[in-house]
């Protein structure tokens, strides 16, 4: 079994936070629109120094002259994330506000993203591992869905791999509470929402169709869609819905069927000859949401649950 971890979790859950003096903050891991992320190392409370036993990251986020709405939306991943505590999700430790910087502590994932198992021209992950990956990331989005959280953003760069294998979600920023209201109201809020008004929330390869026709009612779902290019991305080193242009993309996957390999060279999902796992993608992304199962309808499928008894 790769990467199985105990259902317990940890971190500090403080809003009051630490300075910015009280960490030194020594690469950084990557910059993207909201801001940049380092690697960081507390300091010493005597000696000042860093103490390199235990390693964070730490989220620098400019907030600035910003509107109030604009400040409202980039603090939304601090409040989820204070909200959750799951050994699949990426653990919140603090968070302080800085001459017009919110810095947000987290822990450091070490092992990449899932999209080193995703790159054309790297091997073949062993089944077992491509399964230990896939029940985990699931499990952490059950886990929000349960709390009526939605991530909106799934994809294999927003899932975390640890040196042992185990994986760990991460960026809800761009998460939402759905409060469970009734079919229709998701959209409703969606539409009328100052943040989000007239915007399509997600990366394009991952949104599902009704995403793109903006008839989405039920966010869950969504992320089961996301969940299933993901998984069928896991399997094949490709993307099931491609376009020349955002548009011939969003018509793909509301039109085009699944495309799976074929031929006795190419195999079940290219190299995995398991027509079990085969039909999971085909139910993820099912075009109309009503039919496309749910994260525990999901994890119950025989072939996934019998991963799953080993990671609980």
């Amino acid at each position: 079994m790769y990467g199985t971890r105990p259902l317990s979790g940890g971190g500090r859950r403080s809003f009051c936070g630490r300075m910015s003096h009280d960490w030194c903050l020594t690469k950084m891991l990557g910059k993207g629109a909201n801001g940049e992320a380092w690697l960081a190392f507390k300091r010493d409370y005597i000696s000042q120094e860093p103490d390199f036993s235990d390693k964070y990251v730490i989220k620098k986020v400019p907030m600035g002259n910003q509107p109030v709405l604009s400040k409202s939306d980039k603090l939304r991943e601090i409040q989820l994330l204070a909200m959750i505590r799951h050994p699949y999700i990426v653990t919140y430790d603090d968070c302080w506000i800085e001459d017009g910087t919110l810095f947000v502590v987290m822990e450091f994932a070490g092992g990449g993203t899932m999209e080193k198992y995703c790159d054309k021209g790297t091997p073949v992950i062993p089944l077992q591992l491509l399964y230990d990956s896939f029940v985990q990331a699931m499990l952490a989005v059950a886990y929000l869905h349960e709390r009526r959280i939605v991530h909106r953003d799934l994809k294999p760069a927003n899932v975390f791999v640890l040196d042992d294998n185990s994986v760990k979600l991460g960026d809800l920023g761009e998460g939402w509470i759905t409060h469970g209201d009734q079919k229709g109201s998701a959209q409703e809020r969606w539409a009328n929402d100052p943040a989000q008004k007239g915007q399509l929330v997600g990366t394009p390869y991952y949104l599902a169709p009704e995403c793109w026709m903006g008839t989405s009612t039920d966010l869950d779902k969504a992320d089961v869609w996301a969940m299933g290019v993901l998984l069928y991305e896991l399997c094949t080193k490709s993307r099931p819905f491609v376009g020349r242009s955002v548009q011939h993309l969003a018509v793909n996957a509301c039109k085009q069927d699944v495309p799976f390999p074929s031929g006795e060279t190419a195999g079940t999902l290219k190299g995995y000859p398991d027509d079990a796992l085969e039909e999971v993608v085909k139910l993820m992304l099912e075009k109309k949401p009503e039919r496309r199962p749910t994260c525990r309808e999901v994890l119950a499928y025989p072939c996934v649950a019998n991963v799953l008894l080993m990671c609980c």
